[in-house]
């Protein structure tokens, strides 16, 4: 039978330091506030300083028994990312929660990232790469302690859009308007794209721990689908012909069949802190949120998503070319990581 996770089997968490990436808005600030109300030091990730700062003052106000700091981090640059991981481990002793949160869909395909890469791939998988891969000393170490440290990746049932991760094209601009709306399939199948390299990244990653001379003993790594979440900004850039008010339509309209965020947030939040997941030992796995007879969540479940989802080639070849990428841009041996 599946692994199903309930609320009521989130902790107390007052010993634990936790990081969200992308927790300025929708699934990523609920989730911090999830962690932070079970007693979590929660650090807020962003691109932006200024709303960074602002939602943790505005979230100390509203929360005054809660604990938030804001950690800069632009995921579309590799420097940026290494750089931000290099300063949180400085700065932090101990690391129990890494939710590897933000996102961005449905993004102009004549936009490329300051390294040259399609903008979805840059910011959801390989500054993620870099992120997770610059903080692992730091949560190896708390894990020698704790015995119990958690790493989420948040993908997304997008991943279906595509049947692989093609790297063919990921350094490519499409020449003209990339934000015209025949560009959408286009934009659709690279976001896909990176949240099928998400899955891929997650389940390496945990098999590399888990390898003899991984020392990753205690770190558990694992992936999700949020759900079709309502009242969250992601892919709303104005882009692909949809006018500000076709965009306010259409997410009110998503908004009436799918979850809330705070609802989305819930199989992230669980995988970072429920005790099932320590007490069974649950890793390299991914889950998904189910919902009752009236749409609302009931209850996170695991999710067997099939024999490509556990191909080592597959994994291991993405694995590798992200490497080298980043050797590449920064140099090698010059980004942190293991």
């Amino acid at each position: 039978m599946p692994i199903q996770l309930k609320e009521s089997d989130l902790p107390s968490l007052p010993s634990k330091t936790a990081l969200v990436t992308g927790a300025t808005s929708g699934i990523g600030l609920q989730t911090a506030i999830l962690l932070a109300s079970h007693g979590a030091t929660v650090h807020i990730a962003s691109r932006n300083p200024a709303k960074g700062e602002e939602t943790v003052t505005g979230l100390r106000a509203q929360y005054p028994s809660h604990t938030y700091h804001h950690h800069p981090l632009d995921l579309s640059s590799a420097a940026s990312a290494a750089a931000s991981a290099a300063h949180f481990a400085r700065e932090n002793a101990r690391l129990d929660i890494l939710v590897a949160n933000a996102g961005v869909a449905f993004v102009p395909v004549d936009e490329l990232s300051a390294d040259g890469l399609d903008m979805a791939f840059a910011v959801n998988h390989v500054g993620h790469f870099v992120f997770v891969r610059g903080l692992l000393p730091l949560l190896r170490r708390t894990a020698e302690g704790s015995g119990d440290v958690r790493v989420v990746v948040t993908s997304s049932a997008a991943y279906s859009f595509v049947d692989k991760v093609d790297l063919s094209d990921v350094a490519c601009r499409v020449p003209g308007d990339g934000g015209s709306v025949r560009h959408l399939p286009a934009a659709g199948r690279r976001y896909g794209r990176s949240k099928r390299a998400n899955i891929l990244f997650a389940m390496e990653l945990d098999r590399r721990l888990r390898a003899p001379d991984g020392a990753g003993a205690g770190v558990r790594v694992n992936v999700c689908h949020p759900g079709t979440i309502g009242g969250t900004a992601l892919g709303d850039n104005g882009a692909f012909g949809v006018p500000a008010w076709g965009s306010r339509l259409l997410h009110g309209l998503i908004s009436t069949v799918s979850l809330t965020p705070r609802e989305g947030a819930m199989t992230q939040t669980l995988l970072a802190a429920a005790d099932r997941v320590r007490e069974e030992d649950v890793h390299g796995c991914f889950f998904a949120p189910r919902t009752g007879w009236n749409m609302r969540y009931t209850h996170s479940e695991e999710v067997d998503l099939g024999e490509w989802a556990r191909n080592e080639e597959d994994a291991k070849v993405l694995w590798e070319w992200t490497e080298e990428w980043v050797d590449k841009v920064l140099g090698k041996g010059n980004w942190g990581g293991e």
